[in-house]
């Protein structure tokens, strides 16, 4: 479970995991329970952790009491060695509901344990986004205006009661116009100071959703629309984003996004911490088609303005468009 968590939060860690007593099979318990968050560990497979012992390893990091007792010594280079108290599910007792709830809660304290590794260790502390999250309001309206969300959902003939997630939702710019709609919205994003500005502002009305890795942890078929506004060129992995809307999307439902197109302007890398310099129109219809979708459309946005933050010599405007599409 840890390492199919760990790959959730970043593609190109590479990730080995192994047992002290192998038993030659992932345990179904523990791929269902992963599935139900998004995660699958079915193609996983069981090693000896002996055969990694004269490897190198940034970090070794043992789960569960016993494996720390009888691990075995590692005569490779490692940075760091670590270990996370789990309780081994594997040991539990009852019916098939009682062991399944303690394989749960098992799943639950790993992510958060190995999620808090990853960021405070792995990654190197807060993001970006989480950083800025009091000042994004302000932060927002020098990059594009409010009429850009009216272009994007005036796209859908949204009915009240119908479900709508907010993938990257920041501080609730789309989420607001959603809930002015009638839409139950879900308010998805990684920075968790965001997704505390959405609940001070919103409450109740709106359920928030953390997101930690390409993963949404979200059951399939689950929302009539979902959108996503100026977010993809933030993620490392676009493409997967876009799969994994479409997968949480309803058959019939529609993914609508915006985002800029292609630019040279290489200082929005440090300004915005932006990991995409906008995209090809064409890219986003490949991505579109290889996720599923059918009758998908790209446009010009009416609201094309982005003034930068930090520098009047960079006050420039860049064009926006908005894709939509439909899943089989």
């Amino acid at each position: 479970m840890a390492e199919g968590f760990l790959k959730s939060f970043d593609s190109k860690l590479e990730i080995f995991s192994a047992g002290t007593i192998p038993s030659g099979k992932i345990d179904d318990r523990a791929i269902k329970v992963m599935r139900e968050v998004g995660v699958d560990i079915s193609e996983h497979k069981t090693k000896n952790v002996q055969k990694f012992t004269n490897q190198y390893f940034d970090y070794v990091i043992t789960l569960c009491d016993n494996a720390k007792e009888v691990c075995p010594q590692f005569n490779g280079e490692i940075r760091n060695k670590l270990h996370i108290s789990i309780l081994d599910p594997a040991y539990s007792e009852g019916t098939e509901v009682e062991q399944l709830d303690v394989y749960r809660n098992v799943r639950d304290l790993i992510k958060i344990k190995i999620y808090d590794l990853y960021h405070k260790q792995i990654h190197h502390g807060k993001s970006y986004f989480s950083k800025i999250a009091v000042h994004w309001d302000e932060i927002r309206k020098t990059l594009y205006n409010d009429s850009l969300r009216e272009e994007l959902i005036g796209k859908i003939n949204l009915k009240e009661g119908e479900k709508a997630a907010d993938l990257g939702c920041g501080t609730g710019f789309i989420t607001e116009y959603l809930l002015q709609k009638g839409a139950a919205v879900t308010a998805l994003d990684s920075a968790e100071e965001m997704l505390e500005i959405i609940n001070d502002k919103f409450g109740v009305k709106v359920k928030k959703v953390q997101v930690i890795g390409d993963k949404l942890p979200v059951f399939d078929n689950t929302y009539d629309y979902v959108f996503g506004n100026m977010y993809l060129h933030h993620l490392q992995n676009p493409n997967i984003a876009i799969q994994e809307a479409v997968r949480i999307l309803k058959p019939g439902g529609s993914l609508i996004i915006s985002d800029f197109d292609t630019h040279e302007l290489e200082y929005m890398r440090t300004e915005q911490h932006d990991k995409w310099l906008g995209f090809d129109r064409k890219m986003i219809e490949k991505w579109f088609k290889e996720a599923g979708l059918v009758d998908f459309a790209i446009e010009d946005a009416k609201d094309s303005t982005c003034k930068t933050l930090f520098y009047d010599e960079h006050d420039v405007k860049m064009t926006i468009f908005i894709a939509k599409g439909t899943k089989k």
